[in-house]
This record gives structure tokens, C-alpha cells and sequence, in this order.
């Protein structure tokens, strides 16, 4: 290898990332990193609460969101939903606002009622205590970050 394509591969190796700024080396360490986490990706996430959530009437100990179970016509709805709500600008792929991750989750969750209809809403998120609804969040986070791979 000549002493320019070394100088070139070397500038392509630190370039910085637009959203980031890390360079290449470092996204494919944080890559690196996360897969053990990846392989281990189920499509689905159980969450319990610290203390029961008491909602219309029932308590729920626990709530389990079944990310796959979401299909595209979901996810043009909910996108759909957050733009009456929020009025939302376009939404990129790390750049999905809160409500549309709520979305997501009131889609996601497999517990249903008698009828069979969805037990929550945004509105029992929002009801949650801060770190039940952002863990919750978070993972509808997480699935899209691994759904992009």
C-alpha cells in the first residue's frame, strides 16, 4: 500500500459521524459492544412495576409489549396520530418523540381486557410514574435502533 492510500484509509477510519461525532473506529466499538445485547433481542419486553399501577380500576404488577407484533400499517398510523398531536415535524430514525414511542408501546402491549380490547392508552403512560413510562419508552427505542440494523 502506497504512503497516500495509508493517509487515505487513515482518514477514512476517523472521519466523524453527522449525528454523533464519533469517529467510524469508535461507532463499530459501541456496535461491538451492543451485540451480546443484540443476540439476546426477543421482540418483546416485560416490565414491573416497583410498586403495582393502579389503572381504571385494576392494578397491574406487570405489563409485556410485544414489539414485533407491530406492523407497518401500525407504524404509519401512529406516526399519523403523533403529527395531529404534536403537529411533529418529519421523523427520522433516532429522532422519535416521545408520543410516538408511547404510541408504539399502547400498540405493542399484550395485555387486553375481557373484550379483548387494549387495557392502556397514552393516557395511562402519562399516568405512570416517570421511570415506568420511560423505561417503557425506552425499549420501543430499542427495538426500532435494532429493527434498523
Amino acid at each position: 500500500m502506497s504512503s497516500t492510500q495509508a493517509a487515505n484509509t487513515e482518514v477514512k477510519n476517523t472521519t466523524t459521524t453527522k449525528n454523533e461525532g464519533l469517529t467510524i473506529e469508535a461507532a463499530m466499538t459501541k456496535v461491538a459492544e451492543a451485540l451480546p445485547i443484540l443476540n439476546r433481542w426477543t421482540g418483546t419486553y416485560t416490565h414491573v412495576f416497583a410498586k403495582p399501577f393502579h389503572w381504571r380500576g385494576e392494578d397491574y404488577e406487570r405489563l409485556t409489549f410485544d414489539w414485533e407484533s407491530l406492523t407497518g400499517k401500525d407504524c404509519i398510523q401512529i406516526d399519523a396520530e403523533t403529527r395531529k398531536q404534536r403537529a411533529a415535524a418529519s421523523l427520522e430514525a433516532n429522532d422519535y418523540p416521545i408520543v410516538y414511542l408511547e404510541g408504539m408501546a399502547v400498540r405493542a402491549c399484550t395485555e387486553r381486557n375481557e373484550n379483548g380490547k387494549r387495557v392502556i392508552n397514552a393516557d395511562a403512560l402519562e399516568a405512570m410514574p416517570a421511570q415506568d413510562c420511560l423505561r417503557i419508552c425506552r425499549q420501543a427505542r430499542v427495538f426500532l435502533a435494532v429493527s434498523a440494523l
